[in-house]
């Protein structure tokens, strides 16, 4: 049940972020093409599995890595899904289905999954990494990238200061976490790299302004199931902008991303 809710509270902050999705989503966008050399040395795929397809930001750059391949992109978003349908409509190559990648199965296995921005929003991981084991062929691929924990660790800093009963109600995952979980689903990491990103941003508000308009905002990892007052976020906004001051003005935040390639184990 608790993952059953989980789920639904992602697809709605997402789908409630679809028509501002794009134009705010700079920091996924960037991680999804520095996925691409990832795939690099792979040999083309007949057919890829994208978990979290969006809007179709990866599944564009996939598209034109790979324009021979079968794509078949799923997301639990609904909003997500259909600008993702309509950006590709007529590509017979492309489809798209609005469904749980903890219980998706496609029709065979596949040598190719891919995934950018989207695992540390699927809970729990160790079920999703075993569904994807399982959609894999015996010699296939998953090649991702995902936020892990110190991502906008200042907002989690100034919020615990200025509302320390209110804390958030979970965490993204760490590296060692994502080992463990790939590990229990019989998947190794082949290639991996991690990455710290600083983002500037005019003022605090942009900030959270920014967050919102892609579906960060309102999860269990940016809230603690109590809203703040508005007393408190004129405090928050207040003690980040003091403590976050980046050198040519504004403010800045951290995001910290694990790139990785993960095959089965006995593929070693």
């Amino acid at each position: 049940m608790k993952s059953d809710f989980h789920s639904r509270s992602v697809a709605a902050r997402f789908s409630a972020a679809a028509s501002t999705y794009d134009q705010f989503a700079k920091v996924q966008q960037d991680v999804a093409l520095k996925l691409m050399r990832f795939l690099n040395d792979i040999p083309k795929p007949d057919r890829i599995i994208e978990i979290g397809c969006g809007t179709g930001l990866l599944t564009q750059l996939v598209s034109d890595h790979f324009p021979d391949s079968n794509i078949e992109g799923i997301d639990i978003a609904t909003d997500l899904v259909e600008i993702a349908r309509r950006r590709f409509a007529g590509n017979h190559k492309i489809s798209f289905q609005i469904t749980d990648a903890l219980t998706f199965r496609p029709a065979a296995p596949v040598p190719l999954v891919v995934s950018t921005s989207t695992i540390h929003w699927i809970s729990p991981l160790d079920e999703l990494f075993l569904n994807v084991s399982r959609m894999l062929s015996r010699d296939g691929r998953l090649v991702f990238s995902m936020m892990i924990k110190g991502t906008l660790i200042e907002l989690h800093e100034a919020r615990k200061r200025v509302a320390h009963d209110k804390p958030v109600l979970s965490m993204m995952p760490d590296t060692d976490q994502v080992l463990e979980a790939l590990n229990k689903a019989g998947l190794m990491l082949k290639d991996r790299q991690e990455e710290t990103i600083q983002v500037g941003y005019p003022t605090a508000t942009d900030l959270l302004y920014s967050l919102h308009n892609v579906g960060v905002t309102g999860g269990g990892i940016s809230s603690s199931g109590q809203p703040l007052s508005r007393m408190e976020m004129a405090k928050l906004l207040t003690d980040y902008a003091e403590c976050y001051a980046s050198k040519d003005g504004g403010v800045f935040a951290t995001y910290r991303v694990l790139y990785g390639v993960a095959i089965p184990r006995e593929k070693t």
